[in-house]
């Protein structure tokens, strides 16, 4: 495992895991635990935080770009239907427009 850098410049991610650190050292920082054994069990519990976060950020956004797609279909359908409807049109515009800079999100977390 590791850490996707991108995630650090994300404002929720740096909020959780300062919310999570200060958890931690309250409940774990005592006298007789060793520095080397609280720094590897604060790096698994990192690890656990970063991993859920990731999922759940996926998981909105697959929830998110499935209902847009979803979306553009009845709307690309009632466009076939009523094809001079200048809302649909505009609709479909912003609608793919919407899906088009989430795939771009995508791709430039790739490279």
């Amino acid at each position: 495992w590791t850490l996707n850098s991108q995630l650090l410049i994300e404002k929720g991610y740096i909020q959780k895991i300062k919310n999570e650190l200060e958890v931690f050292f309250q409940c774990n920082k005592k006298q007789d635990t060793s520095l080397q054994i609280l720094w590897d069990t604060m790096k698994a519990y990192l690890r656990g935080i970063t991993i859920a976060y990731t999922a759940n950020r996926n998981k909105e956004k697959w929830k998110k770009q499935n209902l847009l797609i979803k979306r553009l279909k009845e709307l690309e359908d009632r466009s076939m239907k009523a094809p001079g409807d200048k809302q649909t049109k505009n609709d479909l515009i912003l609608l793919k427009h919407e899906l088009n800079i989430l795939e771009q999100e995508d791709l430039i977390k790739t490279m």
